[in-house]
This record gives structure tokens, C-alpha cells and sequence, in this order.
């Protein structure tokens, strides 16, 4: 059995054994020698062997080649008993098959493996777009975490870093246009550390939090994510979850309400809980505007996420704006006013090279411009992405039964992360509309390191496998006996991980439990193991 996660598409074993010494010597094609020093990093760090890099390809035992037609992230690996070639056509299959090596010699292990099988690897991606939502709005974890995060994705073969940056609780990045939304809104006076059905004073931490970036922090976190093959792509959701905006700057709200930054999720208990932009407002607009002309300059990837989930719509009934706005426009209602301000911004990133994301609620509205990308998370039938990807709307997966990492392991099992397919939500492949898969984590309940690893992983190695591997050659059962040697790994680099044992326990589906239960299950299971490895050291 070959211990690699992600599986590749092809694995032919071949007679004989290469052995790593210190005559290894490896040589890489102009393109590819970001990967070839990546390699010898990490034999260097790890074992005693003292690899060297050649400009002379005849006296090398590694070889990193450059060939054309190879597809797109992909790569092969010849291994045979006098050296190892590496082709590629361009940086990211070089650096996917510098991961595959770094599992061949075992570097994350406890002990590496310096002799491996002779062999040839075939390998590509079965989608484009492998990634993972984190939410810093609700918990703040700062730029190592965040680093130690994308070395992770990377090693796992994931793209993409979709970044939730503001919300109700917290806005998490310097506009230098509006220093109210760092001086104001990336700060609360408590936290809500209880599930959802308890909004009163006993489910609050009176702790003061808060926490941003600065534009400097995200230069350098984006650098540090191109190095790592990993697009970030950033969220400022709108027009609801908007409380933390409208606590630093009002009157872009529909009433000029006077709010400090939320704490409740879901809204206050005796407070407005509608906090939507005003969208008839001409101001609103120029903010947005301001704002997204600063952060584009920050992310040069092609992708920016507008949110627009669950907007509720009651303050713009009552609102005159608003309601000028539909009228002037010819819009029908408030869903197609959020259609409105959804393609204004999208037109507005257009002109500055991007394409917008939103979620799927976004459809909502009739007039949506072709071009957008929907992100399709609800847990119950959405007619509308089955009409979007009929007419060849693209799509990303996210649904929330498999993807949503922030729940239980009792209410979202790694067998239903690994098992999922599009057909499971009435999707067909053969539209060619379904550009990837992508896991969010919420952290309404998450607030440290981690217990936001343990959401994690192992659920980030069977979303991995399912994103990366072809349909054909996913077994769980083998799976599953590949990871319970790779957990070896997230023991050697120190990342909490949630035990085999309760990965699966399906206990949600037998018992019914509330969501309170749900909630406070997943913090005794997080506490127990954080306990247990405690006792070890």
C-alpha cells in the first residue's frame, strides 16, 4: 500500500531501491529550482544528509525538468535505483511533487526514510480550486498561525486561502481611509462563548477583545503564501454582517443607529439584529468602493469575496433609500436590490482585474452578471445553483454537511468529508461548472490555536484526497489505514488533531441532539485531548 495522502492519480511500483546519501546532488531546469532548494530545506532540516544543488545536469541524482506538456499543477516522478527525475511545467507541480517526495522519505516522521521503492507517479489535481475559509472576524489569530496554516494547505496540495476578514464581531484589516473600522470595529467588550440559543449575560465573556492587520502584516502573509503556491482570497462581506462597519461609521447603516461592535452572534438579544448596509445609499457605495480599491492592491490574486449571506431584508422595506433606490432602477423588490449592489461591485472589481465570489444566497436576485463565481454552502436543495450550473454558471462546493469544519466530528463525520461528491447535491459534472471544493471554518466557538487545529485536522487530509484525487480511486477504508500512519506526522509538527476514535461517531444522527449539545460536545472533546496530551508531557 502506498502511504500518500493525497493519493495520485497513478502509482506503478518498479524494481530496485534509490537511497538518499550525501552524494545526493540535485540539479533543476531555470523555472524550477524555487522547488529543487525546497527539497534540499528539507532534507537538510530534518536528516544528516547535506544534499547539493548542480548547474550541471550530467553530475546530479535528482533532476527537476521542465516539460510542457505536462497539465496544469501536475507532475511525474521516475524513480529508479541511480536518481530521481522530476518533470513539471511550471512552479506549482514542481513544488506538489517536492510534497510527495517530503512523504516518500518520510521527512516529517520521527524517522526518515532514506532508501524508497522505485517508482513512477503520474499525478494532477482532479480540481483547480483546493481550499479552506478562515474566519478571523469572530477569533483573531494573528500572522503565525495564519503562516503555520498555509504551510499546511500547501504540504496537503490546497490552492487557496479563503480569508473572512470582517463581520458583525471584528473588522480585521487596516483601511487606511476609514481608521475608524480598526480603532472601532476590530474591538468588542466581550465575547458570546455559548451556543447559539443563549444570548444573555451569563453566555458572555466580558473579556475585551480585539485584533487586525495592518497592510504590512498582509504583504508579507501574501508573500508568504505565493511561495507556498496558496492564492488568498479575501471576504469582506455585504451587505449584512455588517455590524462591526456600522459600530465605526453609522450612517452607512439604513438608520444611523448608534451600535457598539456586536458580541451576540446572530444579533443582540434586545438590539438590532438586521445589521445590514443601507443600499439606496450613495455613501455606502463610495465606501465600498474606497475599501476594495485599498485591498486590491494587497491581494494580487484573481479572486475577491463579497459574502452576501444571509441578508435580511426588513430594514430596507422600511428604508427610503432603499426604496428610491428599487424604484429609480426598475429593480422588483430588495432581493433585487441586493442583486443591484451585488453587480455594482462586481463591475467595480472587474475594472480592477478581479472576478467577484459570493455566496450562493446571492442568486437571490435574477440580475446577477454571468461572471460571478457562486460558493454553494446551504445544508438543505438550492434550485437556483442547479439552474446557475445548467446554464454553465461556474461553482464552487462548500457544502455544509461535508464542509464545515467548525462543527462536531459527531454532526460532520470525516467519512462524509471524504465520501462527498457533487451528484450528492444534484449537480452534474457534466456541465463543467464545478471549479472545486472548499471546507469553512467558522470560529464563533473556536478561539485558540489549537482548538481551531483540532476543527482541522484530520478533516483537512480527507478534504486533501477528495479535492486532489481522482473520483475512481478513493476507498475510505484505505484511507483511513494511510491515516493512521500520517497522524505520525501531525504528531512529529506539533499540530492538535482530533483521535481517530471520534472522527466518525455519527452521533448526531442517533441521538438528535440540540445545537446546544453540538456546541458543548465539541468543547469537551477538544478539552479532554488537550488534557490528555498535557498529562503525556
Amino acid at each position: 500500500m502506498i502511504n500518500l495522502i493525497p493519493l495520485p492519480v497513478k502509482y506503478e511500483e518498479k524494481e530496485g531501491k534509490f537511497t538518499a546519501s550525501n552524494k545526493v546532488i540535485i540539479y533543476a531546469d531555470t523555472t524550477l529550482k524555487t522547488s529543487a532548494s525546497a527539497l534540499l530545506e528539507l532534507f537538510s532540516k530534518v536528516t544528516e544528509i547535506n544534499p547539493k544543488i548542480t548547474d550541471n545536469r550530467a553530475d546530479a541524482n535528482i533532476i527537476f525538468k521542465l516539460v510542457d506538456n505536462i497539465k496544469k499543477e501536475g507532475y511525474t516522478i521516475e524513480i529508479n535505483s541511480e536518481n530521481i527525475t522530476v518533470c513539471a511545467s511550471e512552479f506549482a507541480g514542481a513544488f506538489y511533487a517536492v510534497q510527495t517526495l517530503r512523504q516518500l522519505f518520510k521527512l516529517d516522521y520521527q524517522k526518515p526514510c532514506m532508501t524508497i521503492n522505485c517508482a513512477l507517479i503520474e499525478d494532477y489535481p482532479r480540481y483547480s480550486w483546493r481550499g479552506l475559509m478562515l474566519d478571523e472576524s469572530r477569533h483573531f489569530f494573528g500572522m503565525e498561525t495564519v503562516k503555520k496554516l498555509i504551510d499546511l494547505l500547501a504540504m496537503h496540495k490546497l490552492n487557496i486561502l479563503h480569508w473572512h476578514l470582517s463581520d458583525n464581531e471584528g473588522w480585521r484589516v487596516e483601511i487606511k481611509k476609514y481608521p475608524k473600522l480598526t480603532e472601532i470595529g476590530s474591538k468588542r467588550r466581550g465575547t458570546h462563548f455559548l451556543a447559539w440559543g443563549r444570548r444573555d449575560d451569563a453566555a458572555v465573556d466580558w473579556t475585551p477583545y480585539s485584533g487586525y492587520y495592518t497592510q504590512d502584516e498582509i504583504k508579507e502573509i501574501v508573500k508568504y503564501a505565493q511561495d507556498q503556491n496558496v492564492m488568498i482570497v479575501p471576504e469582506i462581506d455585504m451587505p449584512a454582517h455588517f455590524g462591526a462597519v456600522l459600530a465605526a461609521y453609522p450612517d452607512l447603516g439604513c438608520r444611523g443607529l448608534q451600535i457598539e461592535t456586536p458580541i451576540m452572534h446572530g444579533g443582540e438579544k434586545n438590539g438590532p439584529g438586521d445589521l445590514i448596509a443601507c443600499a439606496g445609499n450613495s455613501d455606502t457605495i463610495s465606501f465600498l468602493y474606497d475599501v476594495l480599491d485599498e485591498l486590491v492592491q494587497l491581494f494580487p490574486g484573481g479572486y475577491f469575496h463579497i459574502g452576501g449571506d444571509e441578508a435580511p431584508k426588513a430594514e430596507w422595506k422600511a428604508c427610503p433609500k432603499c426604496q428610491n433606490t428599487i424604484k429609480s432602477e426598475g429593480l422588483k423588490n430588495e432581493e433585487e436590490l441586493q442583486g443591484y449592489l451585488s453587480n455594482k461591485m462586481y463591475h467595480w472589481l472587474k475594472s480592477k482585474g478581479k472576478k467577484l465570489i459570493g455566496w450562493n444566497e446571492i442568486l437571490k436576485a435574477t440580475s446577477l452578471e454571468r461572471d460571478a463565481l457562486i460558493q454553494y454552502w446551504h445544508p438543505i436543495r438550492d434550485r437556483r445553483v442547479e439552474k446557475w450550473v445548467r446554464e454553465n454558471g461556474k461553482v464552487i462546493i462548500s457544502k455544509h454537511q461535508a464542509f464545515y469544519f467548525d462543527m462536531p466530528y459527531a454532526m460532520r463525520n470525516l467519512k462524509k468529508t471524504y465520501n462527498f461528491e457533487p451528484s450528492k447535491c444534484k449537480l452534474d459534472e457534466n456541465y463543467n461548472a464545478i471549479i472545486g471544493v472548499e471546507a469553512a471554518c467558522w470560529t464563533e466557538w473556536i478561539k485558540d490555536e489549537d482548538r481551531l487545529f483540532f476543527q482541522l485536522f484530520p478533516r483537512i487530509e480527507a478534504l486533501s484526497e477528495t479535492a486532489w484525487s481522482p473520483k475512481g480511486s478513493r476507498n475510505y477504508a484505505n484511507f483511513r489505514l494511510r491515516l493512521e500512519e500520517f497522524v505520525e506526522v501531525l504528531e512529529k509538527l506539533n499540530i492538535p488533531y482530533a483521535p481517530l476514535n471520534i472522527t466518525d461517531t455519527g452521533l448526531i444522527e442517533t441521538l438528535k441532539t440540540s445545537k446546544t449539545f453540538i456546541s458543548q460536545n465539541a468543547h469537551v472533546e477538544y478539552e479532554k485531548v488537550k488534557r490528555n496530551k498535557q498529562e503525556k508531557r
